[in-house]
């Protein structure tokens, strides 16, 4: 129950950051668009592949 929890923080902390990241990208340049939007789906798809891990990694154990 204790590592559900702190996958949900986690879930959460990856999307407020995909949030800054795009309201950053929105008040500049197409450049920075890119970047931003590169980084945010990045940070979401590593905490998506953590989170599998910590899960298979549990289960195995």
């Amino acid at each position: 129950m204790k590592n559900l929890i702190s996958c949900l923080l986690m879930l959460i902390l990856i999307f407020s950051l995909r949030e800054v990241i795009n309201v950053t990208r929105y008040n500049d340049s197409l450049n920075s668009y890119c970047v931003g939007y590169v980084i945010g789906n990045a940070a979401v798809l590593m905490g998506a592949l953590f989170i599998l891990y910590r899960i298979n990694r549990q289960r195995l154990s």
